[in-house]
């Protein structure tokens, strides 16, 4: 091998031994690849984060789009469930005029006109989007952000369908913070309801009252009652609920009813109501505590607070006694046009319009009212003062001892319709004849001098007549007239008009002899008050305003004026003067300590309908003007509000009856009935065999659950479980758990232990101190249809008249469909499409 090649050979070997420098390239040449490869992966999760990050922002500003559809949705539904009211109180008021294939038409039609009436512009025909946008609360755009309706005004098409009304081409578009966009593009349809009117001749099922008491309900210390409850028809002075504590809850979520027949006079007792449908003809407070949690509030007469007397109501409160709504006068020319199809209603209207006429009165210190809570407020009527005629009568009558009736048949009361749907006791003497006008200028141009004063002595009245009866030629006392005690033509100097001139103003046009001709010209009542020493009386003098044209008919009429449209502005002249207001507010602050406050959205007219001045002390000092009459008024509202108010009297009249609200399932023997006669029969033949309501009779089921039926007074204990518990069902077995679930008596019923089930007395049931009265439909049902041994027909259900109807196929259960509708679900969206 020559030198060269050896040297070639080594250095090759001493590479090939020594690599380190090549593997440090190829790391580095490996590493420089990986890096690269990082960089891209990490560039692709940057990059799919960013686009997962804008995705999720744009689906949020998506969903808040959604969200600005779901209120827009909530405030449509709200609509809705308005609509759904209105139209069904409609077609109850008119359904005995209905033929049964017309009440969903007219409950379809009414329905379509009350939502068009809202939602669209009159002139145009189409949906106000403003509207729209004022059903949006927490989307509504701020500073950029947010959500507004884009549809073009002139794309905004209203139309009405055979599914309902369709507002057509709704068009979001939502805005957030990062300015990214949604936009949803939508129909929306409010659905007609499924309102089922053939479910309107059924009666309420009587096995969802936990107690029905015929004559009274009387709570001896603190008592629940919780379900469904009839407290009696006499409930008042001589039944009156005394030093107890009472809780009215309702059986689960529904509301449930609780119904007072008579006054629910409370004296020196708390009574709470939670979720209840509170119906009562007056409720009257003395030392005591309304308090209405939540609910509704219906009151046919008035809401009467005395000394140390206590209200909050939270919910409803209507109060549905219109006089002139009650009494129907127009019924007799038109029946088939009957706003009141209650004829016993109308005909006890006519015969004592103060109880049909709905205030709230204040006649004690240190009395509070709490409204404030209330969502909806109706007061229908008037306050009236109560007052006597100077021969101490309280109706007018003629010289042949009859009553004097006016052309409408209504029977003429002593008592003063004021101006007011919220009264206090000493406002009364905004309505006496202000004494500057008592016999001014009446002697020959002359004063007379038993005048210029009211009140007055019985002594000086009838002095002041004398001069009368001489003055005018009067041979009788008979003969003077009312107009004779005052100078209706004189202005009485602090208000700037006569009395004359105020009722004439309305319409100038017309001449003192067409006021006078018609009988419409302003009159004067005399009424005297015994002194509270015994020694003899006051006399006062009342104003007497008249009614203006024919009674109210249920359609605009603009030349009617009610009596209590004069009285309400007169109210408001009489204390726009600064000495009577100073008065006003001194009533306010004595006879309405704790003040009186009222809903606080009272000027919002599509909830709040009153018909005479309301005085407030938490808007204090303020006389909140009525809204439904007043001289200037259309009744173009009454027209809605009297149907209600007419639905209202029927409804409470009927659940005095069978413990409906729909007068047309009453038979003519029902009308004339008390409710026990019309839910409990003494006498019945089942086959051949006749069963009679006579002694005590107990009834067991193979589960447990007891009835007893009684003739007479009934206590409810231990001692009379026992009983039951001898008593064999219909297998011969006896049970020793047993309880008594319902109790039938002709009598009164004693409750001194915890009750579950359905109680009726055809008087007075009794409640002891600490005892809980509980509702259950199931047990009831299955304690009515207990059978005997040796009789299989013999059953407690054989004593209610209809049981058939409450119970089904003999399995002990009852029909639990409420019935309950949420209106966001006929509130829909049609062809959707976003962006």
């Amino acid at each position: 091998m020559t030198k060269k090649k050896m040297l070639q050979a080594r250095l090759q070997q001493q590479l090939n031994k020594n690599n380190k420098g090549s593997s440090l390239v190829t790391v580095l040449l490996v590493a420089s690849i990986i890096a690269a490869l990082v960089t891209v992966v990490l560039a692709i999760v940057l990059l799919n984060v960013y686009m997962k990050k804008a995705d999720l922002e744009g689906q949020g500003a998506f969903y808040d789009a959604e969200s600005a559809l779901e209120e827009i949705r909530a405030g449509l539904a709200k609509d809705e469930s308005d609509a759904t009211t209105t139209a069904y109180l409609d077609t109850l008021s008119n359904y005995a005029n209905l033929e049964d294939e017309k009440k969903t038409l007219n409950f379809d039609e009414k329905f379509s006109e009350i939502i068009k009436n809202k939602l669209t512009d009159t002139s145009s025909g189409l949906y106000k989007i403003s509207t729209l946008e004022g059903y949006l609360r927490g989307t509504k755009m701020k500073d950029g952000v947010g959500a507004e309706i884009l549809t073009n005004p002139a794309d905004a098409h209203f139309n009405i369908t055979k599914e309902g009304a369709v507002l057509k081409d709704v068009h979001v578009r939502y805005t957030d913070k990062n300015n990214y966009v949604s936009e949803i593009k939508t129909d929306i349809v409010l659905e007609y309801p499924p309102v089922n009117f053939q479910n309107a001749s059924s009666i309420d099922n009587i096995l969802t009252y936990g107690l029905i008491a015929d004559k009274a309900f009387d709570p001896r210390g603190s008592v629940e009652v919780i379900g469904n409850a009839y407290l009696g028809s006499e409930l008042g002075k001589d039944n009156k609920i005394s030093s107890a504590n009472v809780d009215f809850n309702a059986n689960g979520t529904q509301e449930t009813n609780v119904i007072s027949g008579g006054n629910f006079l409370l004296d020196g007792s708390t009574v709470n109501t939670n979720n209840i449908a509170f119906w009562s003809d007056k409720v009257t407070l003395d030392q005591s505590e309304f308090n209405m949690n939540t609910g509704s509030l219906y009151i046919k007469d008035d809401l009467v607070l005395g000394n140390n007397a206590k209200s909050k109501l939270a919910g409803k409160l209507i109060m549905f006694g219109n006089p002139w709504v009650a009494a129907d006068t127009e019924a007799d020319k038109n029946p088939d046009k009957a706003k009141i199809q209650s004829s016993e209603v109308r005909e006890a209207a006519r015969d004592d319009m103060p109880s049909y006429s709905s205030s709230i009165i204040v006649t004690g210190s240190n009395a509070g009212l709490d409204m404030s809570g209330l969502n909806t407020m109706v007061i229908g009527g008037s306050a009236y003062v109560d007052s006597y005629g100077t021969d101490g009568k309280k109706y007018r009558t003629r010289q042949d001892g009859s009553y004097e009736r006016d052309k409408n048949g209504i029977r003429l009361s002593n008592d003063i319709v004021t101006g007011q749907s919220m009264a206090l006791k000493s406002d009364q003497r905004a309505y006496l004849v202000p004494p500057t006008l008592v016999g001014a200028g009446l002697k020959n141009g002359q004063n007379y001098q038993n005048g210029l004063t009211n009140p007055m002595t019985a002594n000086q009245y009838k002095a002041l007549q004398q001069e009368i009866m001489t003055a005018k030629g009067y041979t009788s006392e008979s003969q003077i007239q009312p107009t004779d005690y005052v100078n209706m033509d004189l202005a009485e100097p602090t208000l700037g008009a006569s009395l004359n001139g105020f009722v004439m103003a309305h319409n100038p046009t017309k001449t003192k002899d067409w006021w006078e001709d018609n009988g419409y010209l302003p009159s004067v009542r005399a009424c005297a008050y015994p002194t509270t020493s015994g020694g003899g009386s006051i006399v006062y003098l009342f104003i007497e305003f008249k009614t203006v044209g024919d009674n109210y008919t249920g359609q605009q009429n603009t030349d009617y004026i009610p009596a209590e449209a004069f009285y309400n502005n007169w109210y408001k002249l009489y204390n726009s003067t600064a000495t009577n207001y100073q008065r006003l507010l001194g009533n306010i602050d004595y006879y309405a300590y704790y003040g009186i406050k009222l809903p606080k959205d009272v000027n919002d007219k599509t909830r709040m309908y009153f018909t005479g001045n309301i005085l407030s002390t938490e808007l204090f000092p303020v006389i909140v003007p009525d809204i439904i009459t007043q001289p200037d008024f259309t009744i173009d509202l009454n027209v809605e509000y009297s149907k209600q108010s007419a639905y209202y009297q029927d409804a409470f009249f009927t659940l005095n009856k069978n413990l409906s609200t729909r007068y047309v399932t009453l038979t003519g023997d029902e009308k004339q009935n008390t409710l026990f006669n019309n839910l409990i029969t003494e006498s019945v033949k089942v086959g051949d065999k006749t069963y009679k309501l006579s002694g005590t009779k107990y009834y067991v089921s193979p589960t447990g659950e007891g009835a007893v039926v009684h003739k007479g007074d009934v206590t409810y204990n231990n001692s009379l479980e026992n009983s039951l518990r001898n008593e064999t069902d219909v297998n011969g077995d006896k049970h020793n758990d047993a309880k008594i679930n319902v109790i039938i008596a002709t009598g009164d019923v004693t409750v001194n232990d915890n009750f579950e089930g359905m109680i009726i007395a055809g008087g007075k049931v009794n409640v002891k101190s600490g005892v809980k009265v509980t509702s259950d439909s199931d047990k009831a049902a299955k304690a009515l249809q207990a059978r005997k041994e040796d009789d299989v027909n013999d059953t407690a259900a054989n004593f209610v008249i209809n049981a058939a109807k409450y119970l089904l196929g003999g399995t002990g259960t009852v029909d639990g469909d409420s019935g309950e509708i949420t209106m966001k679900d006929y509130v829909t969206f049609r062809n959707w499409t976003k962006q």
